[in-house]
């Protein structure tokens, strides 16, 4: 049995991976969807998943629906200052997926000079398109107005969703 699939391109950012035809057996149906979409992802150098979500039908998967965004919109580089308390406390990989999330969150708003990407641990990537950097800090140390900082302690209270993004207001006294 020759096994057919495709990608459909139901808009710019919006993908359909599916079989043509008979499909393979369950359990090789994620294989092959996952290879049609690789092979698709390097004719489209630039393209990068941001989101996945499985068809399936009785338990058994038919389909994914693919969300993509471009490269270029999340790899401005931006360097990263760590401090030495941040990077013995918090293990790399931890650092890596909280700094991927940060950066996507940032690139996605509007122009922010500075924002503040929060997670559910307490930890703040401070981005700063002035001085063109990011800085890592721990909520406690956040140089922020009283407002910011209980709207952030509000949220650790309660946290709804991964993580919080908080544009921050130059304050002299909250340096």
């Amino acid at each position: 049995m020759a096994i057919r699939t495709k990608v459909i391109e139901l808009d710019a950012d919006w993908l359909l991976v599916a079989f043509e035809g008979p499909k393979p057996p369950a359990n090789k149906r994620a294989f092959w969807l996952n290879r049609t979409l690789t092979d698709w992802l390097g004719s489209h150098p630039g393209r990068i998943v941001m989101r996945t979500l499985p068809i399936q039908h009785n338990g058994e998967l038919l389909a994914v629906h693919v969300w993509l965004d471009s490269v270029a919109a999340l790899n401005r580089p931006l360097p990263i200052k760590v401090p030495k308390e941040v990077a013995d406390n918090v293990h790399k990989e931890h650092l890596e997926a909280f700094l991927e999330q940060a950066y996507q969150t940032f690139f996605k708003q509007s122009p922010v000079t500075s924002l503040a990407v929060v997670n559910r641990s307490g930890l703040a990537a401070v981005f700063d398109r002035a001085a063109e950097e990011i800085r890592l800090t721990r909520v406690d140390d956040l140089a922020a107005d009283e407002r910011t900082k209980s709207q952030i302690k509000g949220w650790l209270a309660t946290p709804t969703g991964n993580c919080l993004a908080v544009p921050l207001v130059p304050n002299a006294d909250a340096q």
